[in-house]
C-alpha cells in the first residue's frame, strides 16, 4: 500500500461514514450543537506531499473559515505544520472536533460566497458563479424587446454575452485560461530538467537491480553456509565423529589383543585408547545438548 493509499484509509478508518464521491474528493457529516453539517476533504494529484485541501458546508461563517468556506490552516496543527508523514485522519477528526465544540454560523458568510460551489481539479479551487434563479436584465425587457431578441440571433448573442453571470463566469475562464498557460509555459521550461532527472532515475533502476542481483547471490551462499552450522547439522556431524572415534577406539583393542605377548607397548595404548574414549563421549555429551536446546 502506497502512501497515499494509506492516508485515504486512515480517513476511512477514523470515518467510516464518510463518503467517496471521487477519488479527490471525499465527504464526511457531523453534527454540531444540533445543525448538520459536511465537511469536504479534497485530496488533489500531489497529495499527501501537499495538504488536504478542507471545505464546510452548508455556507457558514467561523474564525477559521473564509470567505468560501475553507477551512484555513490555522484550524488544526496537521494542517498548519503539515508534512507527507502527517496522518490525514487524526488531522480531520481534530478538524470535527473543533467545529463540534465551537460550530459555525450557519448563513453568516460573506456576500456571494453562499451563491458559488467550489469545486476542485488537480488540487486547485475555483469559485463557479451559480445560475441565478432570475435574470434582471431580462425582467426590465418588454414583450416585444424580448420577441426582438429572440428573432436576431446576432442581437441575442450580443445581449446574452452583456449578462453579469455570464461576464463574470467569461472572467473566470480568462483567468483560468491565462493559469493554465503560465502554467504549461514553466511546465515546458522545466522539461530538460525533467528529462535529465529520469535518466538518472533509470539508470539509478538499472543500479538498484543489479545490486539486488549481487544481494540475492550473496543471500543464498549465505544460506548455503548458514545450513551447516544449523543444531541438526552440528549435531549429525558430532554423531558420526563419535562413531568414528568409537570404531577406532575397538580398533585400537583388537589390535592390542591379538598382537604377540610383550610386543605391544601398553602405555602408548593406554594413551590412545583413552584419548579416543574421551573423543567419543565429548561429541556424544555436545550431540545431547544441541538435541535438547
Amino acid at each position: 500500500m502506497d502512501i497515499r493509499s494509506k492516508q485515504i484509509h486512515s480517513l476511512a478508518t477514523y470515518f467510516p461514514s464518510a463518503k467517496a464521491l471521487s477519488a479527490e474528493h471525499y465527504q464526511i457529516p457531523f453534527s454540531a450543537h444540533g445543525s448538520s453539517f459536511y465537511l469536504n476533504v479534497f485530496v488533489g494529484g500531489r497529495f499527501p506531499y501537499e495538504p488536504p485541501h478542507l471545505q464546510l458546508q452548508p455556507p457558514c461563517a467561523h474564525e477559521h473559515l473564509d470567505e468560501r468556506c475553507a477551512v484555513r490552516p490555522a484550524a488544526s496543527a496537521g494542517l498548519s505544520s503539515w508534512s507527507v508523514h502527517t496522518d490525514l485522519g487524526m488531522t480531520v477528526y481534530e478538524v470535527i472536533q473543533m467545529f463540534s465544540t465551537r460550530p459555525p454560523r450557519i448563513g453568516g458568510v460573506a456576500s456571494g460566497s453562499s451563491d458559488s460551489v467550489r469545486q476542485s481539479v488537480d488540487g486547485a479551487h475555483t469559485s463557479i458563479p451559480a445560475v441565478p434563479a432570475t435574470f434582471a436584465e431580462v425582467s426590465s425587457l418588454s414583450e416585444n424587446d424580448i420577441d426582438n431578441l429572440l428573432r436576431d440571433p446576432s442581437q441575442f448573442e450580443t445581449f446574452f454575452s452583456k449578462l453579469e453571470c455570464v461576464r463574470a463566469m467569461q472572467s473566470i475562464c480568462d483567468e483560468l485560461r491565462d493559469s493554465n498557460e503560465k502554467q504549461a509555459k514553466e511546465h515546458l521550461a522545466m522539461e530538460s530538467e525533467i528529462s535529465s532527472l529520469r535518466d538518472q532515475i533509470t539508470a539509478k533502476e538499472r543500479e538498484l537491480a543489479e545490486a539486488r542481483r549481487e544481494f540475492d547471490i550473496k543471500a543464498e551462499k549465505q544460506k548455503a553456509l548458514m545450513q551447516r552450522y544449523t543444531p541438526q547439522a552440528l549435531a549429525s556431524e558430532l554423531d558420526r565423529l563419535a562413531n568414528e572415534a568409537d570404531s577406532q577406539s575397538e580398533t585400537l583393542v583388537n589390535d592390542f589383543l591379538g598382537s604377540a605377548p610383550g610386543s605391544a607397548d601398553t602405555g602408548e595404548f593406554s594413551k590412545q585408547y583413552l584419548e579416543l574414549r574421551k573423543r567419543y563421549h565429548t561429541c556424544n555429551a555436545k550431540r545431547e545438548v544441541l538435541l535438547h536446546q
